[in-house]
């Protein structure tokens, strides 16, 4: 238990050293744009003004509860809660600005300034994510993966691939989708095309030399399932499934299965 206490301590530490210098590096930036301008500006009294913002905007991040994100499964929800934290906190600097007699930054400023800090903050929080997915798309990471395609791109497929890129045991390298919605096809999920309908499966799996299928539709009907394994029949692939929604949250960890 004081390990677990230690662990949460020195992430919190971490980020809160992160965020502090994002912030200190906005205004830094700010003040050089000034500088190639030929703007005037006191970098003294912004200087001295530096520390109460950064600590300011640590309190503010931490009461939002910016520092109880799971730093592994970021997503967009919680980059926009950063956003709009980033802009409300900003709106509030100018606001006092503008009601006193300080005036150590050009409240036009703050429109770069908001700007920078959601960009700065939110990259060490995805920066994990990022890695992730570059590691899966590096040629070599494909060598040793199973090539796979995925059949479904709705939201079971889109935590088909999550799934995929967060164990590693899968061992799976997911090259398309397959799926029957035209409107879909050609578009990308996850930055993965959406190639053709089910029906023509046969020539992907040629086209793309692939060694696995994932089945990614909730409550797949019996006979459409039959007639996809009749086509993949002659093909030396092995076929996988998402367990239902209702499996994973009896506390099932296995989301994707051997049928």
């Amino acid at each position: 238990m004081k390990n677990t206490g230690y662990s949460k301590y020195m992430k919190l530490a971490k980020y809160m050293i992160f965020d502090a210098i994002a912030i200190a590096t906005t205004y830094v930036i700010a003040i050089f744009m000034f500088i190639v301008l030929e703007i005037p500006v006191d970098r003294t009294e912004i200087l001295v003004a530096l520390p109460a913002i950064v600590a300011f905007k640590i309190i503010i991040f931490y009461f939002t509860g910016l520092y109880r994100m799971l730093e592994n499964h970021v997503g967009f929800e919680d980059v926009i809660k950063i956003s709009i934290v980033s802009i409300l906190s900003n709106v509030a600097i100018v606001i006092f600005l503008a009601f006193t007699k300080l005036n150590f930054m050009y409240k036009s400023a703050y429109f770069f300034i908001t700007i920078a800090e959601m960009g700065a903050v939110t990259l060490p929080r995805v920066a994990n994510r990022i890695i992730v997915y570059i590691k899966t798309n590096y040629d070599w990471n494909r060598a040793l993966g199973r090539r796979t395609l995925i059949v479904g791109a709705g939201s079971a497929g889109e935590l088909v691939v999550k799934e995929i890129y967060k164990n590693k045991d899968l061992n799976n390298i997911p090259l398309a989708f397959l799926d029957d919605d035209p409107e879909k096809i050609g578009n990308r999920l996850l930055g993965i095309k959406i190639v053709g309908p089910i029906s023509e499966i046969q020539r992907y799996v040629d086209e793309y030399n692939v060694e696995e299928i994932i089945i990614a539709i909730s409550s797949y009907p019996q006979k459409d399932l039959k007639k996809l394994l009749d086509l993949l029949t002659p093909k030396n692939v092995r076929i996988k499934r998402l367990i239902s929604m209702a499996d994973v949250m009896e506390g099932d960890k296995t989301k994707i299965i051997d049928i």
